[in-house]
């Protein structure tokens, strides 16, 4: 197929129109002249139950072509020609069959806010009396062609109503991928996106099948895998998040097409959402994982103190299954975290392979809800590494005889590192480090004036427990059910709750000057004697608001 490049400008200082060739069709620019053929298409019964917002009056379509349509696209083609960067333009191009020069449809791709970023999307139209010839493939991959050779653009969408065959049958023959049913204003889409030169592409499948032996076992697979080059994590950055947005999308339209029927589809909280990307970077703990100069999946980490870590995500692109890389990661995480002694996480339940997949790795059932299946793995041969030569002590608690003091006892029982007696708990004395209490219930406790920094609370029962008059400076509360909490009179300074449960809880006099609250549910909060100066509602003053909420109710009274 012929891409050609846009001409220089003819006698009369007008350029001639741009133009892509295929076999049976070519794409040119709109002119004037359209304007007729243009009308006929669009009030066609299958453009109009399709694409009803391109049936316009004649006299608007006119004006259209004039004032946007045209000059949007020469627009385009000029940036695209001096600096590839084509931002938010617009692309409309006019399919014409070359047997008989005749304006049978339209080619073209813009912006929809409601996608997904980055939110470019193609849309093609054509005449019925042409369907069935292959045309719009042709102009669907002319276009796409020339987008990703010779523009900024790296990504595009592509949306087909369920009802409409054709269109789905189109964007899958020109190599689109499907993402699933999305729901945007306007109704139901078939979701499907076409990437330029990563992860999961057709040509990455190709080479990944044609590299794997398959007479071997998977763990020894990935290490057969020559020309796609050493499996190791890296960072992941603001940069990467366009990239692991579509990743995080094709995995979720495959986990939905593997595990879930009648509608459902897994939980991952913004797996198509540029900001949640962003935030999840915010600890340096997301990393990707890379096969070669392959985005080949991601990892999530979250720590807790100095031994536990949990792990958040760990998911490999669906062409990247099935390798052995999933145990190689695994590995890998381990070894970037080599103080953590106990790692946690979920899956879901109805994937007899995750559950597979972990159990293989070393990781122990531990609990599971209607949805999701609870795994905890200890690093080292008897499960605890170094636990034999941690300082245990009996705690001196009021009331109790046998004990005045907070001595480390030189019991090595790793089985009962420690004797708790349930009471009121107060020192003044810092404990020893890496004091360690595990497998242990404190309901009901009460720590009174206690030095709590970097204290590691994870995976227990600390319902109902009381905390007063604490330093709590920079507390960290991760993957935590904090219904019905209550905070007053706290220090919580530079601290961070998030991921976490708050339903139902109260928070009495406490400051919260310059903190921020961002993609959280407020649905049904009450605030109330507040000081609300300098705060800010996406960007509005609240006390502006307060003003003119205040002078209309007063507008209303008179």
């Amino acid at each position: 197929m012929n891409h050609s490049a846009i001409q220089d400008p003819i006698q009369g200082g007008e350029p001639s129109p741009f133009r892509l060739e295929g076999p049976d069709i070519l794409l040119r620019e709109f002119v004037p002249a359209d304007l007729d053929d243009f009308c006929e298409i669009t009030a066609q019964p299958h453009i109009r139950e399709f694409l009803p917002d391109w049936h316009v009056e004649k006299e608007t379509r006119r004006v259209w072509l004039r004032d946007y349509e045209i000059p949007g696209s020469r627009e385009f083609l000029e940036a695209a020609a001096q600096s590839r960067s084509v931002e938010d333009r617009m692309l409309r191009l006019a399919v014409i069959e070359r047997s008989s020069g005749r304006f049978v449809g339209w080619c073209c791709t813009g912006i929809k806010d409601e996608l997904p970023q980055p939110s470019r999307e193609i849309v093609y139209g054509l005449s019925a009396a042409c369907q069935g010839r292959g045309y719009i493939t042709q102009a669907v991959t002319l276009l796409v062609d020339w987008l990703f050779a010779h523009t900024d653009i790296r990504l595009i969408h592509g949306l087909a109503r369920p009802a409409n065959v054709a269109s789905n049958r189109v964007l899958q023959k020109c190599g689109f991928q499907p993402l699933g049913e999305i729901r945007l204003e306007d109704g139901r889409f078939l979701h499907y996106v076409l990437e330029k030169s990563v992860h999961g592409t057709p040509e990455l499948k190709r080479k990944i099948k044609q590299t794997q032996p398959m007479d071997l076992p998977n763990e020894m697979t990935a290490a057969k895998l020559p020309h796609m080059g050493e499996l190791y994590l890296q960072k992941a950055t603001a940069e990467d998040a366009e990239n692991i947005c579509t990743l995080m999308s094709e995995i979720e339209a495959d986990e939905t097409r593997r595990w879930y029927t009648n509608g459902e589809r897994p939980y991952i909280p913004g797996f198509n959402s540029l900001s949640m990307q962003i935030y999840q970077m915010r600890e340096g703990l997301y990393d990707k994982i890379m096969l070669g100069e392959q985005l080949a999946g991601v990892v999530l980490v979250s720590t807790t103190g100095r031994e536990h870590g949990r792990i958040d995500r760990l998911y490999l692109a669906p062409c990247m299954q099935g390798l052995g890389l999933g145990s190689q990661a695994l590995k890998l995480i381990e070894n970037k975290y080599p103080r953590i002694i106990e790692w946690s996480l979920d899956t879901i339940k109805c994937s007899p392979r995750n559950l597979h997949f972990y159990e293989k790795n070393g990781y122990e059932r531990t609990g599971e809800d209607d949805e999701e299946v609870y795994y905890t793995k200890k690093i080292g041969a008897a499960g605890k590494v170094g636990a034999a030569d941690r300082p245990t002590m009996s705690l001196a608690c009021e009331g109790d005889t046998s004990s005045n003091s907070t001595k480390p006892q030189s019991k090595r029982d790793s089985e009962a590192d420690f004797t708790y007696i349930p009471s009121v708990c107060r020192t003044d004395d810092a404990l020893p480090i890496d004091l360690r209490f595990e497998n242990h219930s404190f309901t009901r406790a009460d720590f009174r004036r206690c030095d709590l920094t970097e204290t590691d609370f994870m995976g227990g029962d600390l319902s109902r427990s009381t905390y007063s008059h604490l330093n709590m400076t920079q507390i960290a509360f991760n993957n935590c059910n904090l219904q019905g909490t209550k905070i007053t009179n706290a220090n919580l300074r530079g601290s961070r709750i998030g991921d976490s449960s708050m339903d139902g809880s109260e928070i009495l006099h406490v400051s919260l000057r310059g903190s921020s609250i961002r993609e959280c549910d407020l649905s049904d909060v009450r605030l109330a004697n507040c000081d609300y100066a300098g705060m800010t509602i996406d960007g509005i003053p609240v006390s502006e608001l307060l003003d003119i909420y205040r002078n209309r109710k007063r507008s209303n009274a008179t």
